[in-house]
């Protein structure tokens, strides 16, 4: 069973991935969608219809120590490291840098697609973030795939759905507008 399934506006549909490693999201034809169908993995989904545009994504802390890939500049392996920096208002912001694991190339990017954060929820939690925006406002399911065994407050196949402000959906800062999937204007 796929984690999604997009239905276009002309009719024709797309089925995502089959886990959270490879959704597939961006794989998705530049069309605009009807309606985002994700599976819950029970028999039970959840649908969102006629946005203007629509976000899926994964969070989870302790899968950010592994190596993002190659890099760039020679092909050797790169591994992701954080950081701090301060904003004009003085408040501490995670950054995460790509750096290559070979000292002679000492290439650093910044990695701006990161599906994996290592500071994103609490320790050992995961969620996907399914996302709907109309009009403005942003409708946010969260799915908790793990929930944190210290804490009772995150429990494994919870969804919570909120409202935001666009620009405030995730945790009150912006997603990446370059993932969002253009729906129905």
């Amino acid at each position: 069973m796929p984690l999604y399934t997009v239905t276009f506006t002309d009719g024709t549909t797309f089925e995502g991935g089959k886990d959270i490693y490879n959704s597939k999201w961006l794989d998705i034809p530049d069309k605009p969608i009807k309606c985002l169908e994700y599976s819950l993995g029970d028999d039970s989904t959840i649908k969102m219809y006629n946005k203007e545009s629509y976000l899926c994504f994964v969070e989870a802390k302790k899968t950010a120590i592994t190596k993002v890939g190659d890099c760039p500049k020679c092909g050797s392996k790169a591994k992701i490291s954080k950081g701090n920096f301060t904003t004009g208002e003085g408040k501490q912001i995670p950054r995460y840098v790509g750096r290559c694991t070979n000292e002679k190339c000492a290439w650093i990017g910044q990695v701006t697609n990161l599906k994996y954060c290592e500071s994103c929820g609490p320790d050992g939690a995961q969620f996907i973030y399914f996302m709907g925006l109309k009009n403005g406002k942003v409708k946010s399911h969260r799915i908790t795939l793990e929930g944190n065994k210290e804490d009772s407050k995150y429990i494994t196949g919870d969804v919570t759905t909120r409202y935001y402000d666009l620009g405030k959906e995730h945790r009150g800062r912006p997603t990446n507008l370059k993932l969002w999937k253009r729906g129905i204007k």
